[in-house]
């Protein structure tokens, strides 16, 4: 995704391989934005990396509901690999 790429470039020099260094930028960037903003972002998006921003969204939260429910979450290397996800 070359938005993705353009934002890894822009930050690289930033970025200390933490995984909130990607929460923070991401989040901070579409902070202030309105729903019209990120429908907009979405509608440029192919098919594949709509599916695989919903399918991320998804198993966050059922993660998220999972530890609410006092059940262990997901471990990063129990994560399905999905072929279709690049």
């Amino acid at each position: 995704m070359k938005f993705v790429d353009d934002l890894f470039k822009l930050y690289r020099e930033h970025l200390t391989g933490d995984d909130e260094d990607a929460i923070e930028i991401v989040l901070h960037l579409f902070a202030d934005h309105k729903r019209e903003d990120l429908e907009r972002f979405i509608s440029e998006l192919s098919d594949e990396e709509v599916f695989q921003m919903v399918s991320f969204y998804v198993i966050e939260m059922v993660k998220r509901k999972m530890t609410e429910e006092g059940l262990e979450t997901f471990k990063a290397n129990q994560i399905p690999h999905d072929p279709n996800i690049h």
